[in-house]
């Protein structure tokens, strides 16, 4: 286990108390919303009546690498209360978490979301927990079948092109809690215009909710980064964006658009 702790801001906190039913989570790079993200999902496998559970990505060694085995990541967050079972067990033969919760373990599938044959296995009954991690690169039949099969579904999401079936038909039905709207920029409020879905969350996480984040760290990566560019865009600001077709790279709504 590192050295490292999860140090909760008010907005982490907010985050972790708060019972929704599905919960989008975009921002900014190193934002801390996969870090905050996963350790809320292993506490509602904890405490939910199900035993099985899924966590998928575009792959298993991407899931284990950005969920799993990373500084603060499931197994440092908890250490000997999860096993993971990296090349399946007698009972599992797909990678799967084993979450001993005091009302009996847990098994959390790890499903690659970019081979069908691979995630088709896992996708059979109901399941209590969902995580799609980088749901914007997500299949979307996997994403819309998975959905309907849990309980309680968590989307992580970098900025990506707005017009993604995943937004219209997933994101933008979300809706900030009434405390922390005015900290999600209005261009991606402007974009949360679907049907609002009851109690379906959208949380919008920057630099200063990470208060793991150093001071010197969060200069360094923003003087890094080229100011009106996409990548500034993406991941300084947290806004959405078109990854092709660009012209003019420091085009913003707010500045550049009128209407009448």
């Amino acid at each position: 286990m590192s050295d490292l702790r999860l140090i909760l801001s008010p907005k982490f906190k907010a985050f972790l108390k708060y019972d929704a039913e599905l919960e989008a989570l975009e921002g900014s790079t190193a934002a801390g919303k996969t870090t905050v993200g996963v350790y809320k999902f292993i506490l509602n496998v904890w405490q939910s009546p199900k035993k099985l559970h899924i966590i998928a990505g575009d792959d298993t060694g991407t899931v284990e690498k950005n969920l799993i085995n990373k500084d603060l990541g499931i197994l440092d967050d908890f250490g000997d209360l999860v096993e993971y079972r990296g090349n399946g067990s007698k009972e599992y033969k797909m990678p799967h978490l084993i979450v001993h919760a005091t009302n009996g373990d847990k098994v959390v599938f790890i499903v690659g979301y970019s081979t069908k044959e691979k995630w088709k296995d896992a996708l059979g009954g109901q399941y209590g927990c969902l995580l799609i991690d980088e749901v914007n690169t997500a299949n979307m039949e996997f994403v819309r079948e998975s959905i309907m099969r849990a309980d309680y579904t968590m989307l992580t999401l970098n900025p990506d092109d707005p017009s993604l079936p995943v937004y219209k038909e997933y994101i933008n039905r979300c809706r900030p809690i009434q405390k922390w709207t005015k900290e999600t920029p209005q261009e991606i409020l402007n974009d949360l215009n679907e049907p609002e879905h009851p109690n379906w969350i959208h949380w919008f996480f920057n630099f200063d909710d990470n208060y793991g984040l150093s001071a010197e760290k969060k200069k360094q990566i923003i003087e890094s980064v080229p100011v009106g560019t996409k990548l500034w865009k993406n991941k300084i600001k947290g806004l959405r964006g078109r990854a092709t077709g660009l012209v003019f790279s420091n085009f913003e709504r707010k500045t550049n658009v009128i209407t009448y």
